[in-house]
């Protein structure tokens, strides 16, 4: 009997405070009883006056982050949407990425300065007709940019030994970014790309995807796998065959970490993870090459 009495008295001082939080001004403890007593009835009380609390606007979470103050510097303004349907590009696969590539360099909605892609291995264009290996990074970087690759020095080396290892014939492998131009304000973030960076970054995707006709897409880091499979996160699906859905037939998606990421957590444990899901692409693309 003492314990019980103990233990109500814990989840009653429990309940001041709980309620002294809310801004209950005044609260009437009761110890519990084995039978509840008649009582009088007692002449209705007024309620409590509680503290007003603004109703969270649409879409809050726990987790919101404040709101910007009207004084803090603004982001330059992200691209819109209304260029992400981009015109279809006829031709020959050069003859294509080469208009494609002539709609980036001139669309005033997307950053500056940018980069279509690159063929790896060296290869100054496409190889002989057959199956292809489309490689897709994050975001072009301003450090990558400047050496006019579409990734920053120390991950372009490794992908080109990377690439070579694979022994892949020139022009079998092309290399591009969701985002082909260096971002502007907080277009790619920790939380991601913003909606209209996205939509419009993955419109040339989807266009260097329909004139190259890939037999295998390799996802280099989160974001590339997010856009081409809408998985999150990139270890819980590492070497993991996904898929592309939108193709006919559905084309394999590897997901793999991205050559930065390597670099800066340079073990031979990641680099091994990753030439597995190399080896495990070239596979994949050498059968759909017939041999």
């Amino acid at each position: 009997m003492g314990e019980t009495s103990e233990i109500s008295g814990v989840q009653a001082r429990r309940q001041v405070l709980t309620d002294a939080l809310l801004g209950v001004g005044e609260v009437i403890l009761r110890r519990p009883r084995k039978q509840a007593r008649q009582r009088p009835p007692k002449p209705q009380a007024a309620a409590v006056a509680r503290p007003a609390v603004a109703a969270p606007a649409v879409g809050a979470t726990p987790f919101a982050l404040p709101r910007r103050r009207a004084d803090a510097p603004q982001a330059a303004a992200e691209p819109t949407a209304s260029a992400a349907a981009l015109q279809i590009f006829e031709g020959d696969v050069a003859e294509a990425l080469a208009g494609l590539a002539e709609k980036l360099a001139s669309d005033a909605e997307a950053g500056s300065p940018r980069l279509l892609g690159e063929w790896c291995g060296g290869a100054e264009g496409p190889g002989e007709e057959g199956a292809r290996i489309l490689l897709v990074g994050e975001d072009l970087k301003p450090e990558a940019a400047s050496t006019g690759r579409p990734l920053v020095p120390d991950a372009a080396a490794l992908m080109d030994k990377a690439v070579e290892a694979m022994k892949l014939p020139a022009g079998a492998a092309w290399l591009t970014n969701v985002v082909p131009w260096v971002s502007r304000g907080a277009a790619v973030g920790a939380r991601g790309l913003t909606p209209e960076a996205e939509r419009l970054g993955t419109a040339y995707l989807m266009e260097q995807i329909r004139i190259l006709r890939p037999a295998v897409l390799i996802a280099l880091g989160a974001r590339a796998t997010h856009v081409l499979t809408g998985r999150r996160g990139i270890i819980d699906c590492r070497g993991e065959w996904l898929t592309f859905d939108r193709t006919s037939p559905p084309t394999p998606v590897m997901p793999t970490f991205h050559p930065s990421y390597v670099m800066k957590s340079y073990s031979l444990e990641n680099r091994q993870k990753i030439w597995l899901d190399l080896q495990s692409a070239r596979a994949t693309w050498a059968q759909a090459r017939g041999g």
